[in-house]
C-alpha cells in the first residue's frame, strides 16, 4: 500500500429507504495520514484516530491527540489540527445536519465535546468491519443506511462503550505487524519473517493474533488486496491481469476465483460495467 493509501466515499449520491437516522455524507479510511487542516469544515466530521500522535489547536485550547481517540469538528467552526506522527484515521461527514447530529449524540458545540479517548475500541473494529463490507457495494438496496445506522453505533461506543484497556507490549507489536500488512499488502507475505521482525515466533506470532483479530493475516492481506482491486478496476483503464499483478497477485485466474468469491461478480464483469 501506497503510505499515503486513502479512500474517500459519498454516499450522498445513493437513495436511502428508510428514514430517521442522520444520513452520512461520506466516509473515508486514510492509512498513513500526515496533513495538517487549519480550516473552518463546511461540513461535521468525526474522526477516529487509531494510530499515530498529534496535536489539536482548538478555540484557542491545545490538545494532544493521543490513539485511540475521536476528533469533533463542528461544521462552521475553526480547526487547527494534524498529526505530529503519520497517524491511522477513519472518518464519518455530515453535511447540512449539524444540529440533529448533535442532539441525537447528546453532544455540545465548542470544548467539551471537541476531543475525547475512543472508549469501545474492540467493538469499534467490529462495526467497522461490516461497515468495510457494504462500503464495497454502495448501491445495493439498503447499504446505506445500514451504514448510516452503522457510523451512528461507532459514533455511540466511542462515548460509552467499554473503557480502553492499555495494550501490553506484545499487543503494540502485534498491531505493529498489522499495519505493516495494511501499508504493505502488494508486497509478498512471509509470515515468519514477519513474526521475527517484530520479536515473535511464529506460534507465539499466531497466538497473539489470533487474540486480536478475527481474519488471519493472509485473509487480511487478501481483503486489502481485492478491494485495491475493485477500486482499480472502477478508476482506471488497466486490464484485469494488469491490475491483478498490480495488487500482488502472480496469478490472475487465481485473482479472478478470489475476486468473485469476495464480490460474486467476475472482475471483467465489472470492469465491462464502469
Amino acid at each position: 500500500m501506497e503510505k499515503n493509501f486513502r479512500r474517500h466515499l459519498l454516499l450522498n449520491q445513493y437513495p436511502r429507504i428508510y428514514h430517521g437516522t442522520p444520513q452520512l455524507y461520506a466516509v473515508g479510511w486514510v492509512a498513513h495520514k500526515t496533513e495538517w487542516f487549519e480550516t473552518a469544515f463546511e461540513t461535521t466530521n468525526f474522526s477516529f484516530i487509531f494510530r499515530g500522535r498529534g496535536r489539536s489547536d482548538y478555540l484557542g485550547v491545545e490538545h494532544a491527540v493521543q490513539p485511540p481517540s475521536v476528533i469533533l469538528e463542528v461544521e462552521g467552526e475553526h480547526c487547527d489540527y494534524g498529526p505530529l506522527e503519520a497517524w491511522e484515521e477513519v472518518y464519518f461527514v455530515y453535511k447540512g445536519q449539524t444540529d440533529e447530529v448533535l442532539r441525537r449524540l447528546n453532544l455540545t458545540r465548542g470544548l467539551a465535546h471537541h476531543l475525547w479517548p475512543m472508549a469501545g475500541l474492540g467493538r469499534i473494529k467490529e462495526y467497522l468491519t461490516h461497515f468495510e463490507d457494504l462500503a464495497r457495494m454502495p448501491g445495493m438496496p439498503g447499504s446505506a443506511d445500514r451504514m448510516d445506522r452503522l457510523a451512528e453505533l461507532i459514533i455511540l461506543e466511542s462515548l460509552s462503550g467499554e473503557p480502553i484497556q492499555t495494550l501490553t507490549p506484545d499487543e503494540v507489536r502485534i498491531h505493529e505487524a498489522e499495519r505493516y500488512i495494511r501499508e504493505n499488502f502488494v508486497k509478498p507475505l512471509d509470515l515468519a519473517a514477519l513474526a521475527a521482525d517484530h520479536g515473535f515466533s511464529l506460534p507465539t506470532f499466531r497466538r497473539h493474533w489470533n487474540r486480536q483479530f478475527k481474519s488471519t493475516p493472509m485473509r487480511l492481506l487478501n481483503a486489502l488486496r481485492l478491494e485495491r482491486a475493485y477500486q482499480l478496476l472502477l478508476g482506471t483503464k488497466e486490464d484485469v491481469s494488469a491490475i491483478a499483478y498490480a495488487v500482488g497477485y502472480s496469478d490472475p485466474l487465481y485473482f479472478s476465483k478470489k475476486f468473485r468469491a469476495q464480490y460474486r461478480i467476475p472482475p471483467s464483469r465489472l470492469r465491462n460495467q464502469a
